[in-house]
């Protein structure tokens, strides 16, 4: 489990295919300490396993159907990516609750300084509810509108600065992961 408290932008420094989909090698800092191969890292909200930690980088595998359902399939080398290690039961919940597990792909469809406006397929706007939670990219972010199968959310400096949203253009693709209370309460059919 996850809180959407971004910890550090790392940097993907290698893309390697493997039988069953491709591995990545990224550059960090932060989440280097105390990991080790088989730790779960969420990487921009994607909750992968650590196959390699070398030095000031660390490896992880994602199969075919990972990289067709999350943007991970689009990374290029020299991305940021949004990284946060795991939560124990002795950390703080500044986020809320994530899995890690991308329930779909949006699309950003405007941007105003401090307001991104993203769309994501009409099946999941039961599970948009203004106020409520939503995490983009892996960042837990508030939802300030909703209309249709489109939201907003507005975001502190401190927030574009601390993750890749902050760099994210008009027509970009990002990870959603909707409200797990959302999903248990509303079951949609999806």
């Amino acid at each position: 489990m996850f809180t959407g408290i971004v910890e550090e932008l790392g940097i993907l420094k290698g893309i390697s295919p493997f039988p069953q989909g491709s591995q990545l090698r990224i550059g960090a800092r932060k989440v280097l300490q105390e990991l080790k191969e088989g730790d779960s890292l969420a990487i921009d909200g994607v909750c992968l396993t650590v196959t390699e930690v070398a030095g000031s980088s660390f490896s992880v595998q994602a199969v075919q159907g990972t990289l067709k359902a999350t943007t991970l399939g689009r990374v290029r080398i020299g991305d940021r990516l949004n990284l946060e290690r795991p939560i124990s039961l002795a950390s703080r919940l500044g986020g809320w609750l994530l899995s890690g597990h991308v329930d779909t792909v949006g699309r950003i469809k405007g941007r105003r300084n401090d307001i991104l406006t993203m769309e994501v397929p009409a099946k999941f706007s039961p599970l948009l509810v203004e106020k409520g939670s939503v995490a983009v990219n892996g960042v837990s972010l508030t939802v300030a509108s909703v209309e249709g199968n489109r939201f907003s959310i507005s975001f502190i400096p401190y927030t574009q600065k601390a993750t890749n949203l902050g760099g994210k253009r008009v027509g970009e693709m990002v990870n959603v992961e909707f409200d797990i209370l959302a999903k248990y309460l509303t079951k949609p059919k999806i």
